[in-house]
């Protein structure tokens, strides 16, 4: 008990430093440049090493010119929208689902939230399109809708990090680690029905099926923190990718890395606090995250990412690896 009062406390007022960070970075693009370097414990990443390369691409995106560059994410994502696999009658060759991706695209370029940022953005659908090329023939996946879906999912969270950003009388209230969580928590417990209004309120700019409005929708409730929403919509298997890709991202090293970058390079230093208490209540809750995995190839990308963002801790973090919930 005692100690997990002092891991509590302790977490709050930490901030990495610069050459702790510089020294991370370079480690990174060397992992890039020989995915060998990860943690591949696993089997099935050592059978092919086109897998480990994406997967560790993944895992470490973000880093490569040490700032988040929204522009030349903006062209990343652009290109991601196409995937070699999906069909002649898919939705993503329609102009007006291109148009609203681009749109969810946009409001992520201006989030305001460290944690959730076009970055994610970009390894979540990374991630997603590994899933599509799996199971499309078997689901008959639409790669328009996972798009879609991913481009959207935080868009609530963009516009609205929780009450102690906008609000200038409260931050003094930020001191209180007990406050900082309360803003964290109540912010994700509505994100995703947040983004679904969003979501809803602009596809009434285009011409769009209602049969793909009402898959994305699903798509977007998957990610939510009330268990029947995210229950329910989890049936579906739209629902099955977007919750998974969404939840394994958390346990990224260019999450983590992404996240101080965004700190430094927009000059938010009162969104540290906010930074470290959220990746400790992610950290206490790992296992109820691994339970809601949907998908077997989830399970080992999991433990891969867990692994490996384990071993960047101890190399760059040995004294702050409670900071990123190991």
């Amino acid at each position: 008990m005692k100690r997990q009062i002092k891991k509590l406390i302790a977490v709050f007022y930490y901030a990495p430093r610069g050459r702790k960070l510089r020294e991370s970075w370079a480690y990174i693009q060397k992992m890039q440049e020989d995915p060998a370097l990860a943690h591949t414990k696993f089997a099935q990443f050592k059978k092919s090493q086109d897998n480990l390369k994406e997967l560790v691409e993944i895992m470490t995106e973000t880093l490569k010119d040490r700032v988040i560059n929204r522009k030349s994410y903006d062209d990343k994502l652009k290109k991601l929208l196409f995937h070699p696999m999906a069909g002649p009658n898919d939705s993503i060759h329609d102009a007006e689902v291109r148009k609203l991706i681009l749109r969810g695209v946009e409001i992520m370029e201006g989030s305001k939230d460290p944690l959730h940022d076009i970055s994610h953005i970009y390894r979540c659908m990374r991630t997603a399109r590994m899933y599509f090329s799996i199971y499309r023939l078997k689901e008959k996946l639409d790669w328009g809708i996972i798009a879609t879906a991913i481009a959207w999912h935080d868009s609530s969270r963009a516009k609205n990090p929780g009450f102690f950003y906008d609000a200038k009388l409260l931050k003094p209230l930020q001191i209180i680690p007990f406050m900082v969580d309360v803003s964290v928590i109540l912010s994700a417990r509505v994100d995703a029905e947040n983004s679904v209004k969003l979501f809803l309120n602009e596809t009434h700019n285009y011409k769009l099926d209602t049969l793909f409005i009402e898959q994305v929708e699903n798509g977007l409730l998957a990610t939510s923190n009330h268990r029947k929403s995210r229950a329910e919509a989890r049936d579906n298997f739209y629902g099955k990718i977007i919750s998974d890709v969404d939840l394994l991202d958390i346990y990224t090293i260019g999450r983590v890395e992404a996240s101080w970058l965004n700190i430094k390079e927009n000059n938010r230093r009162t969104a540290q606090k906010y930074i470290n208490r959220s990746f400790l209540i992610n950290g206490f809750m790992k296992q109820k995250h691994k339970a809601n995995l949907a998908l077997d190839e989830s399970l080992s990308i999991f433990e891969f990412n867990i692994h490996n963002l384990d071993s960047h801790a101890k190399m760059f973090y040995p004294k702050h690896q409670e900071i990123i919930g190991l």
